[in-house]
C-alpha cells in the first residue's frame, strides 16, 4: 500500500 501512496505523491509532486 505504501508504494501505491507512493508513487501518486510523487505524480502530484511532478505534476505541480
Amino acid at each position: 500500500m505504501l508504494t501505491l501512496y507512493h508513487m501518486l505523491t510523487i505524480s502530484a509532486i511532478f505534476q505541480i
